[in-house]
């Protein structure tokens, strides 16, 4: 039983290791697939006041963005 109970802890370890690997992995692709999103609030606020567009679609676009264009006044 001791030995079951010690493989088992052992296939723990390497899964909550593999976990915190796949996290790792996840933000790196993000930040690959997704450059724009890792670019500083105020530099995307920057891009969103000079954009000629409507700030309510610009907003729709992802939750970051929504964030970003309702904490610049001067888009509304």
């Amino acid at each position: 039983l001791a030995a079951v109970q010690a493989k088992i802890h052992s296939l723990e370890s390497q899964l909550t290791l593999l976990h915190s690997e796949e996290r790792t992995a996840r933000a790196a692709l993000d930040t690959i697939v997704y450059p724009v999103l890792s670019l500083p609030n105020d530099v995307t606020s920057e891009i969103f006041q000079q954009c000629a567009g409507d700030p309510l679609i610009l907003a729709s676009v992802c939750r970051h963005w929504r964030e970003i264009a309702l904490s610049c006044p001067r888009l509304w």
